[in-house]
């Protein structure tokens, strides 16, 4: 397990973007490893490198959720206790990066993983396909279907915002 530290850190600075959360995510990986390890050995030095990269990204996308919840959370508090003196901008934003994470969390794994990689992360296409452990070309298609996916989203919540102003 030792063996793919330094791997399992660069994928989790990938995915969070930050090294302080890559090093949680990896101890984290590491200690959930540690505890299955009563349960059969995974096998095969590159089994056990898969394995752990199986382990950070379920680590990761449980990180995602809960801070997806409290953030929400956070800006509802935030909206009901704002004065209404309060800069209509900052509100727009940040119902806007809700809408956007919620968007981000309800599309697929695959997609959402894609979308982080290329378009929050900036990784190029051959970077992500070694990350992912495909080809480029099915790189640059899942993200294709990735951000049309997402497209398709935000426009639904733009249209339901028009529609409420209009009724309004």
């Amino acid at each position: 397990m030792l063996a793919c530290h330094d791997s399992l850190f660069r994928y989790g600075r990938a995915l969070s973007g930050d090294q302080a959360e890559a090093e949680e995510l990896v101890q984290e990986s590491y200690r959930r490893a540690l505890g299955a390890a009563r349960k059969p050995s995974p096998g095969a030095p590159e089994e056990v490198r898969r394995w752990m990269f199986v382990i950070l990204r379920n680590v990761w996308k449980n990180d995602l959720r809960a801070r997806a919840h409290e953030d929400v959370l956070e800006a509802a508090g935030e909206l009901k206790t704002a004065p209404e003196h309060s800069p209509e901008n900052t509100l727009l934003r940040r119902a806007l990066q809700i809408e956007v994470r919620s968007a981000l969390d309800s599309l697929s794994e695959a997609h959402r993983e894609i979308i982080v990689l290329r378009d929050i992360e900036g990784l190029a296409y051959e970077q992500i396909a070694q990350v992912l452990e495909c080809p480029a070309g099915t790189v640059m298609s899942r993200l294709a279907r990735a951000r049309t996916r997402l497209r398709e989203i935000l426009s639904q919540v733009v249209g339901r915002e028009s529609r409420r102003e209009a009724h309004q």
